[in-house]
């Protein structure tokens, strides 16, 4: 997806959100809004040259997002922006939690404003290229798979070694009691 066709994305799904509302549709709502947010924080690493394939992932996209946000001073943003995963994605859609009223209240009332300036750092920023920070942080990626794997590794192994050293204490136990 292109930048432009995110924007649109965004606030189309803030329309909707909207009209969920109207309709008392409220974790719906919640969610429609959600994506809507989830659209920028995806727009706003496009904007800056971050293919959207890797933009779009939580694993990938959500910590250079966190990484660069707070880099450019944008804390108020990101911590509006956990604050809807929380509220809107995790306690409003999924588990129910979130009333129905902070729910309207959070999409009519917040999520306007935390659009509306993230669509301004958008343009700001647009063009921007990042493309060796990309490269590291890339690399940081991969490296940190291959940890996650000798570490995995690790495991087995210090697992091994405990059933052998408990073995082989089990057969000498026996040895020093008689």
């Amino acid at each position: 997806m292109n930048l432009e066709s995110l924007l649109h994305s965004a606030f189309a799904d803030y329309e909707k959100a909207l009209e969920l509302l109207q309709s008392e549709d409220y974790y719906d709502a919640a969610e429609k809004a959600w994506n809507a947010i989830e659209t920028l924080r995806k727009a706003f690493l496009v904007a800056l040259g971050v293919p959207y394939d890797k933009a779009k992932t939580v694993n990938y996209g959500l910590p250079l997002f966190s990484r660069l946000m707070r880099a450019l001073g944008l804390r108020k943003l990101l911590r509006k922006y956990e604050w809807f995963d929380y509220k809107l994605h995790i306690m409003g859609f999924y588990e129910r939690i979130t009333s129905e009223e902070e729910i309207k209240e959070i999409i009519e009332k917040h999520i306007d404003p935390w659009l509306r300036e993230m669509h301004q750092v958008i343009m700001k920023i647009r063009g921007a290229k990042i493309g060796n920070i990309l490269e590291i942080y890339d690399q940081m990626i991969r490296l940190k798979q291959e940890v996650l794997k000798k570490s995995g590794e690790l495991a087995r192994i210090r697992s091994e070694l405990t059933k052998r050293i408990n073995t082989f204490a089990s057969s000498l136990r026996a040895e020093l009691q008689e």
